[in-house]
């Protein structure tokens, strides 16, 4: 397989977390370079860290990360480069911008905000450009207008990674990718059907994790760490506030516009947690809750569940198809409803043994069945044949 130059472009969530973790760890930022700045925000664990692109480079290729909503990521890479971040548009730039604007947008007194958007997209641009990428891979929703990636089309192979909601997404079209990976099974069927070629790529882990968490001691009963308080997290959230009545629950992540409605969440809630930060939490936790929003219908193929078994710890997840041979090979447990949630909570914090035992064998299958290593093999092998494909002037789809 030749070697390729690829950039890819993820997100931090919640975006406030690496600012207030620079602020804390209080490092002298200007002074490090690109390369040990780098090496630094791979080790937070933000999101999908270098899982993918570190056995990339393993392998031989070029891979890098690229965190848009990181302004001292993207000053290092432009100082790396020789360059300087521009902090103003040309006037040339500027005059497409007027241009761009509309009578309502004006009206509605966005203009300050859709200048402010149109230079960090232009920097992304500048960014992008200048890794000169034979592929573009994109995981949403990465905090970038999709629009920026038309100017590269054809240039380079465009990837995306989805399985959430496409509207989290900015600008987001599924006509301007080669190559989508998906964990969810209909969004794959309906790219194909657009003539788009597809994939299921699960979530997986890195067999880094467990050893960057080993030896914390088991600090909280039962936790959770995610969105709660949303519309499409309504059967979540009343899941949650049920078990944040009935036993020693934490929980960590974003409120949404409804969780005044849940007295116990609001509680039981200790603030936002992200990268290291939260995978510490989810080791130190005796039992990790699990749920999936409302719109996926049955399906669990988030990517909660795979931080829980990375870092060995035991996971109680809502029961669906996906996690049928996982429970059979006894790698977590499950539950129906709420009552059955919380009888199962208590049943295994009353038996440590069996509990960590599960948690255990989660971790062993986790490594053999979703390694990001084997996960990263078949996104590589995809790339390169729809990159070869292209060469060849050949016709790309499922």
């Amino acid at each position: 397989m030749k070697p390729l130059r690829l950039l890819k472009i993820d997100s931090v969530h919640p975006p406030e977390a690496l600012a207030g973790l620079q602020k804390r760890v209080g490092m002298d930022w200007e002074a490090m370079s690109y390369e040990r700045y780098y090496d630094w925000l791979m080790s937070q664990r933000l999101n999908l860290s270098d899982y993918l692109t570190k056995p990339m480079r393993d392998a031989g290729w070029e891979a890098r990360e690229f965190v848009p909503a990181d302004p001292v990521l993207i000053q290092k890479m432009r100082e790396a480069s020789g360059e300087k971040t521009k902090t103003a548009m040309g006037l040339k730039e500027f005059g497409q911008f007027v241009a761009s604007l509309t009578p309502r947008a004006i009206a509605a007194g966005r203009t300050c905000e859709l200048y402010r958007q149109s230079v960090r997209s232009r920097r992304i641009a500048e960014c992008i450009a200048e890794f000169r990428p034979d592929v573009l891979f994109v995981r949403e929703p990465c905090h970038v207008d999709g629009r920026v990636l038309d100017a590269f089309r054809g240039k380079c192979l465009i990837v995306g990674m989805i399985a959430s909601d496409p509207k989290h997404a900015w600008n987001w079209d599924a006509s301007r990718h080669d190559v989508i990976f998906t964990a969810t099974p209909e969004y794959r069927d309906y790219f194909r059907a657009l003539g788009i070629r597809s994939e299921i790529v699960p979530f997986g882990v890195d067999e880094r994790v467990a050893g960057e968490v080993a030896g914390l001691p088991k600090i909280h009963d039962c936790t959770f760490v995610g969105y709660l308080g949303a519309p499409h997290q309504r059967k979540k959230t009343e899941l949650l506030a049920r078990v944040a009545g009935d036993v020693d629950f934490k929980w960590w992540g974003v409120k949404g516009p409804e969780i005044g409605e849940f007295p116990a969440l609001e509680r039981t809630y200790q603030g936002k947690a992200a990268g290291l930060d939260m995978l510490k939490i989810y080791k130190q936790s005796k039992i990790v809750v699990n749920d999936y929003p409302d719109f996926m219908q049955g399906h669990s193929n988030n990517m909660r569940n795979m931080e829980v078994f990375g870092v060995g710890s035991f996971l109680l997840a809502r029961a669906a198809e996906a996690l049928r041979s996982l429970e059979a090979e006894g790698a977590l447990a499950t539950f129906t409803d709420a009552d059955d949630c919380v009888g199962k909570i208590k049943h295994y914090l009353k038996n440590d043994e069996e509990r960590e035992r599960i948690a255990a064998r989660g971790l062993q299958v986790a490594l053999r069945d979703f390694n990001y290593k084997d996960i990263t093999r078949k996104m590589m092998d995809a790339i390169a044949e729809v990159r070869e494909q292209r060469s060849c002037g050949g016709k790309v789809g499922r």
